[in-house]
């Protein structure tokens, strides 16, 4: 129930309130927390996520009231965190410059938290090929398929990085590639 007064000495009003308590409150701790961790489950395939449009785990029952918020904020970051470093993302273009607005689009911040990442763009050098571009524990490699053999991969090159490096050194690395791999445009 709410009280409601003023200064002027007029009766207090007592507003009843409709609101219905919350069962999920009522059930016991451990129950609440397993229900937080289904609710932050991420959706899709961890091995393929387009780069463009990740798929988080959601926070809307965190602005449900305090004591939920509270409650599941922890199970939320941690499910968050692991999100971004296991799910797979894929940049699959057909030129260059495609790739790079691609990667100018996502946040800095989530760019710097994601594992793996791979970049998928046509050669012009040799038609029916693709390359490729991956970031993985702190390793980047390149690789190509072989026309008509696209599950064939060779590995061309591989160098280490900082474990996730920033949005600004894979832009440095995509602007990189265009003349190595000779790109379309």
């Amino acid at each position: 129930m709410a009280t409601i007064s003023d200064n002027s000495n007029h009766p207090i009003a007592i507003a009843k309130s409709s609101q219905k308590p919350c069962s999920l409150l009522e059930l016991p701790p451990e129950l609440r927390n397993s229900i937080y961790e289904l609710c932050f489950k991420p959706v899709g395939d961890e091995n393929y996520c387009n780069f463009n449009a990740p798929k988080p785990p959601e926070f809307a029952i965190l602005q449900t009231c305090g004591q939920i918020h509270e409650e599941a904020i922890q199970i939320y970051q941690i499910a968050d965190r692991e999100y971004w470093y296991k799910t797979h993302f894929w940049i699959e273009e057909e030129t260059h410059e495609q790739v790079l607005a691609s990667a100018k689009s996502v946040r800095s911040e989530k760019v710097h938290l994601m594992n793996r990442i791979t970049i998928a763009v046509p050669s012009k050098v040799s038609p029916g090929s693709t390359r490729y571009l991956e970031r993985e524990d702190g390793f980047f490699s390149m690789t190509r398929t072989k026309p008509g053999r696209p599950h064939e991969k060779v590995k061309q090159i591989k160098w280490a990085v900082q474990k996730r490096p920033p949005k600004t050194a894979l832009l440095t690395i995509l602007s990189g590639l265009r003349t190595h791999w000779a790109l379309a445009k």
